[in-house]
């Protein structure tokens, strides 16, 4: 009996070792250890059996053993509150996307952007090689980027309807706002749900742009009108001062998918 207790203890002791909180610095730096206490300015570790105490300001993320994460962005000054928005809040931005198996892709350009801190009115150009060039304008408030696609598009009114919101920061489970809208395009009525939209996880995803750290967000996409109705599951992963690095659509009526990257990033002069 006394043999079966000292395993089980060495069996604990093991499983301390392995399972480790991982604290994610701001210079790209992973530190595996045993968080023990967090502060209202620091957090204190154990790493190998001695103490350290890291500035809150110096973490971008926590993530620990049992899977939660705990975010640090949000800690930020006015100046730098921008950054954390998921889309991009400089005149002149462009995001060159493409279509991985596939032919042709798309291009999004910030052409005006009004505000400061989290607050910001961002008037983009939307290029493909299918629809060719539309306007539209993203609002983004404290912080959360309000999304239907459709505002300040041409050619399309906006009826009525909710948007879809994506918040700076957002934590793995977290569910999202759902959202309706109600448009007419060329005398068509179309209606728009987003539902069961969750953050799934958060994750370091590389393309050709670049190695992202990104929120993933899984969501359903419902388009149709009394006659039809079209059904997408999407999935899309969304940096930080960038917006969308990669989507993953698949349209259940066809069953075919498409695959969208982030490119390229560039800065007009």
């Amino acid at each position: 009996m006394k043999k079966a207790f000292i395993i089980f203890i060495a069996f604990l002791g093991i499983q301390n070792l392995v399972a480790q909180d991982k604290i994610i610095t701001k210079d790209a730096k992973q530190i595996d250890a045993k968080i023990i206490e967090v502060n209202e300015k620091d957090l204190k570790y154990n790493l190998n059996g001695q103490d350290y105490t890291i500035l809150k300001a110096d973490i971008t993320t926590v993530i620990y053993q049992n899977g939660s994460v705990d975010v640090f962005d949000e800690e930020t000054t006015t100046d730098d509150a921008s950054q954390l928005i998921l889309f991009p809040t400089k005149k002149g931005v462009v995001l060159l996307y493409e279509n991985i198996g596939g032919k042709g892709g798309s291009t999004i350009t910030t052409t005006n952007v009004e505000g400061s801190g989290d607050n910001f009115i961002v008037d983009y150009k939307y290029s493909t090689d299918i629809i060719g060039t539309k306007y539209g304008k993203i609002i983004i408030r404290n912080g959360i980027v309000e999304s239907d696609i459709f505002t300040g598009m041409e050619g399309v009114k906006v009826l009525d309807g909710t948007v879809s919101e994506y918040p700076a920061n957002m934590k793995p489970g977290q569910t999202l706002k759902e959202s309706v809208c109600n448009v007419k395009y060329k005398g068509v009525k179309l209606k728009m749900y987003n539902t069961n939209r969750r953050c799934t996880a958060i994750e370091e995803i590389t393309v050709e742009a670049g190695t992202f750290k990104c929120y993933k967000i899984e969501e359903t996409q419902i388009v149709g009108t009394k006659i039809f109705k079209d059904t997408y599951k999407v999935t899309g992963w969304y940096a930080h001062g960038i917006g969308m690095i990669r989507t993953i659509s698949y349209h259940e009526q066809s069953q075919v998918q498409v695959v969208s990257e982030l490119k390229s990033i560039t800065l007009l002069k």
